[in-house]
């Protein structure tokens, strides 16, 4: 009789372990000590921080997947109670929660990316290295073609010089973790790749391979090549668009959760901005960069506006100036939104923004108010506890002194004609 429910109770616990079950090394300030033993993988938390628990299952995920290939990429995935061990967050210089690094002796790289599984493993295999990794067969060519939105590729001949290719040994070490740099020769190539010379550089997006001109650096055209033709902008990457120093097209639409589709409003804008972007690349492409954003937080924090959603915007970083587009839904065509982008261009287009005095102050309340705003309706309990309970006791303060003021009014006239009786 006993045996069905130690069954279930000894399930329970296998159930509620596999649950809380760690892959990750949990460490600690030693590991400023025994970094150089091995590659690493560290996130450095906070126990109260918010994201860090969102992260929590995730890192779990990379941990899992990297710890039982330690033996042949010899990568170890660990992470670090920053408020405990302060030596090693201030060695790594750790400012905010989640910190995720990839450390090797004194070879640092800090990741900035989205905090999903593959984004994070992905970021683990670049920085693995090596900076230029070898394609020598058609098949190997092929994969990277499927694997990669973008990514540069070098093809030397017999003649070559070396400057071109110590340029772009330099740029692919800077970038080691944000792209992928390969290197083959033109016998591969051939067929497969434009040839330019005895040494072709080329980047490969949007199923296309565009050639290295020779007009900019190889560092500069790499930085303005770097990302798809139209992009999706995240945090990570929207000063990646900014360092272009050319305007941004951006569609702001409204993505499902975890389906990632949106409705049909969104993806009329979606549809027209990303044809654009394909199609007048020659037009366009000296001037302005092209990408979509989930949700308003983004061009609202940028903008200190609120931004309709669906709607088109530009914006421009040399002079902090964004324009908003009046097209709706029902109206807006490539040809319209070409038309606002060549106003943009000649000038007719008016903007908002700047640099003055009065529009840095009013970015500084937005900033102000649009923080109070997310910490109330992301943490509303948390939030009222931290300002309500000072502002509570604050109040209490002041009505005490208000009624002992009051009492003693009162109190004085009778003191008075206390006195004056005892004169009489």
């Amino acid at each position: 009789m006993l045996a069905l429910p130690l069954f279930i109770w000894n399930f329970g616990l296998f159930v509620t372990g596999v649950g809380a079950f760690k892959v990750s090394y949990e460490l600690d300030d030693r590991f400023i000590d025994y970094r150089k033993d091995a590659k690493w993988l560290v996130m450095f938390y906070a126990p109260w921080c918010h994201h860090c628990h969102k992260t929590e299952p995730v890192w779990e995920q990379v941990a899992q997947t990297f710890n039982q290939q330690e033996s042949t990429l010899g990568l170890r995935v660990g992470k670090i109670d920053a408020t405990k061990s302060t030596k090693s967050a201030a060695e790594f210089h750790v400012k905010g929660f989640p910190t995720i690094k990839y450390i090797q002796g004194d070879q640092i790289y800090s990741y900035e990316g989205e905090r999903t599984r593959e984004d994070i493993e992905e970021f683990a295999h670049k920085a693995i290295g090596p900076a230029v990794r070898r394609i020598s067969a058609l098949q190997d060519l092929r994969a990277a073609e499927a694997k990669n939105n973008v990514f540069f590729i070098i093809i030397e001949g017999e003649k070559s010089s070396g400057d071109q290719r110590k340029e772009y040994q330099e740029v692919a070490e800077e970038l080691l973790t944000s792209l992928y740099f390969y290197e083959t020769d033109t016998r591969l190539a051939t067929g497969n790749i434009p040839l330019q010379g005895w040494t072709t550089i080329a980047v490969y997006k949007d199923g296309k391979y565009f050639i290295y001109d020779g007009k900019k650096s190889v560092k500069e055209w790499v930085k303005q090549e770097r990302l798809p033709g139209f992009v999706k902008i995240t945090g990570g990457n929207f000063y990646q668009l900014v360092e272009m120093k050319k305007m941004v097209a951006i569609a702001v639409v409204d993505l499902a959760p975890y389906r990632n589709t949106m409705n049909e409003e969104s993806k009329r804008f979606f549809d027209v901005l990303k044809t654009i972007s394909i199609s007048d690349r020659e037009q366009y492409y000296d001037n302005f960069g092209f990408g979509y954003v989930d949700g308003n937080e983004i061009v609202n924090h940028v903008f200190s506006e609120w931004i309709s959603v669906p709607s088109v915007v530009v914006y421009d970083p040399v002079k902090e100036v964004y324009y908003v587009s009046s097209e709706t839904p029902s109206t807006v065509t490539t040809q319209s939104l070409r038309d606002f982008l060549d106003g943009i261009l000649a000038g007719s287009v008016r903007g908002s923004g700047g640099k003055g005095w009065f529009r840095k102050a009013y970015r500084f309340v937005y900033g102000i108010a649009a923080y109070f705003h997310k910490m109330f309706s992301t943490q509303p309990i948390l939030s009222s506890i931290l300002f309500g309970l000072p502002l509570g006791i604050l109040t209490i303060i002041i009505v005490m002194m208000y009624t002992n003021d009051c009492t003693e009014a009162k109190e004085d006239p009778d003191d008075d004609d206390s006195d004056h009786e005892k004169e009489d």
